[in-house]
Parts: C-alpha cells; sequence; structure tokens
C-alpha cells in the first residue's frame, strides 16, 4: 500500500507545482527520458508570441522537452530522437504563424 500512496502523493505533487499561466511545469524536464539512446539539445527559443499579463513572450519547447512530454503523454512509441530538432523546428514554426495577430481582417476589402 506504500507505493500506492507514494504514487498519489507524488502526482499531487507533481500537478501542484504546475505553472498557473499554462498548466506545464513550473521546470521544465530537460533531462533525458529513461531509455532514450541519443542525447538532445536543451536550449529554448524565444517566440514573439505576446504572453498575456506580463511584458514578456513565450519561450518554446526544447527538443529534449518535446520528446519527453510525448513520451510522458503515451505518444511516442514511434517517435525517433534523430527527429526532434525538425519536429521542433516545424512546430515552432507553426505557432509562430498561428499565434501571431493578423495584420488584416479577411472581411476589410
Amino acid at each position: 500500500m506504500g507505493a500506492v500512496q507514494n504514487t498519489a502523493l507524488d502526482k499531487l505533487a507533481a500537478y501542484s507545482m504546475l505553472d498557473p499561466n499554462n498548466n506545464m511545469p513550473a521546470e521544465p524536464n530537460q533531462q533525458p527520458f529513461p531509455g532514450q539512446r541519443v542525447p538532445l539539445p536543451t536550449d529554448r527559443q524565444p517566440s514573439s508570441i505576446p504572453k498575456s499579463g506580463t511584458q514578456g513572450t513565450w519561450l518554446y519547447p526544447s527538443p529534449q522537452m518535446f520528446y519527453n512530454a510525448l513520451q510522458r503523454k503515451g505518444k511516442g512509441g514511434d517517435v525517433h530522437e534523430q527527429d526532434m530538432e525538425a519536429v521542433v523546428y516545424n512546430h515552432n514554426g507553426t505557432s509562430q504563424v498561428v499565434g501571431m495577430p493578423r495584420a488584416y481582417d479577411v472581411h476589410d476589402h
């Protein structure tokens, strides 16, 4: 029964350490995922997307953070570490385009 209690307490502790602005861990995990064979970069790129309620902008995840999130969510079964830099590059580029305010409204002619 002790293991069950520890697991529940660990989950509770993890949830209590979430950033309330984005429901992500306050301190991102940049450590290799168990069983990971290839080291991944841990550098993060700043976006130009404004972070609501602050003067700052969002930081994009590092390839290591993205890989960890896929694995943690059970969506990394067919993910190869070598592909993560390209995945993050495309993720960040798409987010940048979608997250930016539109220069014009399609209804304005």
